[in-house]
């Protein structure tokens, strides 16, 4: 709880700090297994009944209960630390230590991302669902599975080297807020820079289509996927008359191809040239690419 009295939801830029840290490694990972460490069953049911419980009264942003699932030594901690919504957790992997009275819980939660500006084909701007990496500590404590934060350490190990730690209290008139800030800044390029990947990362051999009305036929364009993780396809278009289009495959693997296949059965001859925008969506990154299809009029 901050100064005010008030809970304080994490700021964006933190939230992008795990996400450009974790996506890239969790986003290539296709199906993960469950690691169980050989705990006894009812003590490893108990830890994972109290963390779906925490995490999901924090997806729903109910802070103050999920306080009484904190440690005593974590509770200042966590009245002031910012707070950041937890969505859709998956286990991962559960490592027990000190005799199973304590364990660190490591699991998947779905972060939002911008993924896609519009377009040249009118798409408004989408978000992406990227899975994120999340590790939490737990401890018994009265008998009940506690989530804890381990003591404050004087330095970080980041992704970007050793940093002071601002929340260390020897720290506070030192370099820890500069250090932050260019964290933030070099995190910010990293995200971009993964997100220009993420938004090119499946690629088409054509951006257009011809046809001709009065002339039934049948084109296509090649799709193929070269991220490291699967992906779903979908078409977003308007009905048209005559117009067909088909995805052969809508879940690409990694370096998997599919196509789309349009057909024109020209019910009518036109008199003027038409324009058909089409949009091929990959999820979960957001990306959109757009196929522009042609209806010209019959040749003279």
């Amino acid at each position: 709880m901050s100064s005010s009295g008030k809970w304080r939801v994490r700021p964006a830029w933190l939230t992008l700090i795990w996400v450009a840290v974790c996506s890239l490694a969790a986003f290539g990972q296709g199906n993960l297994a469950e690691t169980l460490a050989k705990a006894p069953p009812e003590i490893d049911q108990a830890l994972r009944t109290r963390v779906q419980q925490f995490v999901d009264l924090l997806g729903e942003q109910k802070f103050r209960q999920a306080e009484s699932m904190v440690a005593e030594d974590s509770k200042d901690r966590y009245y002031n630390m910012d707070k950041n919504r937890i969505d859709d957790f998956r286990f991962v992997k559960i490592v027990y230590e000190d005799n199973y009275t304590r364990a660190i819980v490591i699991g998947l939660r779905t972060a939002d991302l911008p993924a896609a500006a519009p377009g040249a084909a009118g798409v408004p701007a989408q978000v992406a669902r990227i899975p994120v990496t999340l590790r939490m500590n737990w401890k018994i404590e009265n008998g009940l599975w506690c989530w804890y934060l381990p003591p404050e350490k004087e330095f970080l190990e980041t992704p970007w080297g050793k940093m002071r730690n601002p929340n260390y209290p020897g720290n506070k008139n030192k370099r820890g807020k500069e250090d932050l800030a260019a964290a933030q800044k070099q995190t910010e390029q990293q995200l971009n820079a993964f997100l220009a990947n993420t938004r090119a990362g499946v690629k088409t051999d054509k951006q257009s289509l011809d046809f001709s009305s009065g002339t039934p036929a049948t084109s296509e364009v090649a799709i193929t996927n070269i991220l490291p993780g699967a992906v779903k396809l979908r078409l977003e278009m308007a009905e048209v008359k005559g117009l067909a289009l088909k995805l052969e495959k809508t879940d690409l693997g990694p370096n998997e191809s599919t196509r789309l296949v349009a057909h024109y059965s020209a019910p009518e001859k036109l008199t003027r040239a038409g324009l058909v925008s089409v949009v091929v969506r990959v999820e979960p990154t957001g990306q959109g690419i757009p196929i522009a299809i042609h209806l010209h009029p019959p040749k003279s």
